[in-house]
């Protein structure tokens, strides 16, 4: 083999080592940009999920405030038929 070949092929083998390199790079590159977009996609559920669970708090709120206040309510009507009927019943015996 001469000195010539040798050079041929070493040169070959540093070209395709530097071709490798680029690509095993631009894999690097890609697979980060993949995985800025899947942490972005993550950070976002996330904030949907915590903005559900905060909502979903809220509404447990309302509803026992709305429970207590029917409740409430409730007692209202009750003292007003408990009124009337001893208005009625007053009335009759007169």
């Amino acid at each position: 083999m001469t000195y010539e070949q040798m050079q041929e092929i070493l040169s070959s083998l540093v070209t395709r080592q530097a071709d490798h390199e680029a690509q095993v790079m631009q894999e690097m590159a890609e697979l980060r940009l993949n995985l800025t977009k899947t942490e972005a996609i993550a950070n976002s559920n996330a904030r949907a999920i915590e903005a559900a669970a905060n909502e979903g708090a809220e509404n447990r709120r309302l509803a026992q405030n709305t429970q207590r206040q029917l409740t409430e309510l409730v007692q209202v009507v009750s003292q007003f038929v408990e009124a009337t009927n001893t208005r009625l019943t007053g009335l009759e015996n007169r």
